[in-house]
């Protein structure tokens, strides 16, 4: 990156980072991935795992929805612990949880489109941790968003293979 740390160092087009969104040919779309999960398993506990599934997910909202916010000028300061960013899930609230992640995904693939808003520095002058204060919009959504959630579906992936239930109903990599 360049003196004003807010450069671009390759190109974010919009197709691309929708693509990467719904996981290219990389990995199981996220739809795939837990549409047909049911609530007792996704909120399963699986032996020597820290997490459920729901937990991951709890997660990953966590994580887009502060990506969000500082996208519409509201930083949230950067967490002193990450464990304090999964969260227990209850069964009745599965449901929910998936909506939200999938609604907040669906604003985020719009966002990709605004090559403008891509380039705008993340923090807006603010100081963020994790590094976020250094990137762009787009930047940041490439670290936080994109490359954070893939690296969680590969959890979620093995946990639904050590339970069983892989590949999804609708395929997934095998």
């Amino acid at each position: 990156m360049s003196e004003t740390n807010t450069q671009t160092v390759f190109s974010l087009e919009a197709d691309f980072l929708v693509f990467m969104l719904e996981g290219g040919k990389a990995f199981t779309n996220p739809p795939s991935l837990l549409g047909d999960l049911q609530a007792s398993d996704a909120v399963a506990t699986v032996e020597a795992s820290p997490h459920t599934i729901a937990n991951i997910v709890s997660h990953l909202d966590y994580w887009q929805t502060w990506f969000m916010k500082g996208v519409e000028g509201e930083l949230e300061p950067y967490p002193d612990s990450l464990s304090g960013t999964f969260f227990p899930v209850k069964e009745d609230e599965w449901q929910d949880l998936k909506d939200n992640f999938f609604a907040t995904q669906e604003k985020i693939k719009t966002l990709c489109h605004d090559s403008e808003l891509l380039k705008r520095p993340f923090s807006m002058g603010k100081t963020v941790g994790g590094g976020h204060d250094k990137r762009n919009v787009g930047m940041t959504m490439l670290y936080s968003v994109i490359l954070h959630n893939a690296h969680h579906y590969g959890q979620i992936i093995t946990l639904r293979q050590i339970m069983a239930l892989w590949p999804p109903a609708d395929g997934g990599i095998t």
